[in-house]
């Protein structure tokens, strides 16, 4: 019997995700350097064993050490969720990345830069992709997490190229 709202939280959080952790990976622990497929060798190590072992298991949100990305991997043992989230910087260094090196703004110019990107709902500096495909070898997944990853690089490089034609015609003026 459930006796606290802990309790509660705990049972239903269990019921809504009934695999493992993927023993090894710790949630917000960075598991690979510069992308999502350049794992460090140990986590490559209990990744490759439980996709080629069939196990069940979740790895939890992981992240990059040096890129602001993370992947997470959900098998049930014959089918592999995997799901890569991509993010930018914060908009303030967005415009800054976008400008000629030593590029200082005036109020007024990061004022409407502000309200392009306010005005502009369909643009984000996150993006997430997600495919689940039949548990088969380690590379083919990791391969999937590279096409995922990849993804999501093409479409912040979206949103980047419209923040840079906003950066060239406010110093064009």
């Amino acid at each position: 019997m459930l006796h606290s709202l802990a309790d509660i939280a705990k049972d239903t959080i269990a019921r809504k995700n009934p695999f493992p952790k993927l023993e090894g990976f710790n949630a917000g622990i960075y598991v690979c350097k510069w992308g999502l497929t350049d794992l460090y060798p140990e986590e490559e190590r209990i990744l490759r064993d439980a996709i080629e072992n069939r196990k069940t298991f979740d790895t939890g949100w992981v992240d990059c050490k040096k890129e602001i990305r993370s992947f997470r991997m959900i098998s049930d043992g014959t089918v592999l969720t995997i799901q890569a989230c991509s993010s930018m910087d914060d908009f303030d260094d967005l415009i800054y990345d976008a400008a000629p090196d030593g590029t200082e703004f005036s109020d007024e110019q990061i004022e409407e830069l502000t309200d392009y990107w306010n005005d502009s709902m369909d643009l984000s500096t996150d993006a997430e992709a997600e495919a689940t495909v039949p548990v088969t070898t380690y590379k083919e997944a990791i391969g999937v997490l590279g096409k995922l990853e990849a993804q999501n690089e093409k479409s912040l490089d979206s949103c980047f190229q419209v923040v840079q034609s906003w950066v060239s015609e406010i110093l064009a003026r």
